[in-house]
C-alpha cells in the first residue's frame, strides 16, 4: 500500500473525485461508468478506484465526434469509384458554371470596339466598359487613333483567336477592309 500512496502523491493516479472533476462528471455517474466497464480504472484490493490521467485522455480521444466535413469525406471515399467520378465531374461542372456566371456578370456592360491607327493602317480590337474614354486615353499617346465601330457582343477574345495570324502586336491587327466588313456584319458592330 505504501507504494500506491507514493504514486498517488506523484499524481500518476487520480482518485475517483479527482477523475470526476478532471472529466467534468458527477462522482455517481463516474461510478456508473466503471460498473458498466465504460471507462478504464484500477481497483487494488477491490475497494477504492484509481484512474490514470493518460488513460482518461485516451478514453476522451476515442470519444471524438467527427465534423460534417470529415463524415462526408469518409462517405465519399466509401462510394464506388464510378460514383466518385460522377461526383467529381459534377463539382467540376458546377465550378465551370459559377466561373462562367461570374465572367458574364463582369462583362455585362463591356463593349467590343475596333479602332484604326491612321499612321500604320492597323486595327485595334479591344474591349472596354467605356470605349470613348479608352479612345481618348490612346489618343493622348497617339493622336492618329480613331474609333470606328462598337458592338455589345462580347467577341474580343474570339476575334483575337480568329485573326491571330494577322496580329502585329498585342491587340493590333493588320486586317483588310473586307475582313473588317465581315467582322462588322457578323458581330453587329455599329459605326461611331
Amino acid at each position: 500500500m505504501f507504494y500506491l500512496k507514493v504514486k498517488i502523491m506523484d499524481k500518476n493516479f487520480m482518485t475517483t473525485k479527482e477523475a470526476a472533476e478532471y472529466l467534468g462528471l458527477k462522482i455517481g455517474y463516474l461510478y456508473k461508468m466503471t460498473s458498466r466497464h465504460e471507462i478504464p480504472y484500477y481497483s487494488p484490493g477491490g475497494k477504492r478506484m484509481y484512474f490514470k490521467q493518460a488513460e482518461l485522455d485516451k478514453w476522451i480521444e476515442k470519444s471524438r465526434i467527427s465534423s460534417n466535413e470529415e463524415i462526408m469525406t469518409k462517405c465519399h471515399s466509401m462510394l464506388p469509384l464510378e460514383e466518385q467520378k460522377k461526383k467529381k465531374e459534377y463539382e467540376i461542372q458546377k465550378r465551370k458554371e459559377e466561373k462562367q456566371q461570374k465572367l458574364e456578370e463582369m462583362m455585362k456592360d463591356v463593349k467590343t470596339y475596333i479602332m484604326f491607327d491612321l499612321s500604320t493602317g492597323y486595327y485595334k480590337i479591344g474591349r472596354s466598359k467605356n470605349p470613348e474614354y479608352r479612345e481618348k486615353t490612346l489618343q493622348a499617346e497617339k493622336p492618329v487613333i480613331e474609333m470606328l465601330y462598337v458592338s455589345d457582343a462580347f467577341c474580343e477574345t474570339e476575334l483575337h483567336r480568329k485573326y491571330k495570324d494577322k496580329r502585329v502586336r498585342g491587340e493590333w491587327f493588320d486586317l483588310s477592309g473586307k475582313e473588317i466588313a465581315k467582322i462588322v456584319k457578323e458581330f453587329k458592330f455599329t459605326k461611331v
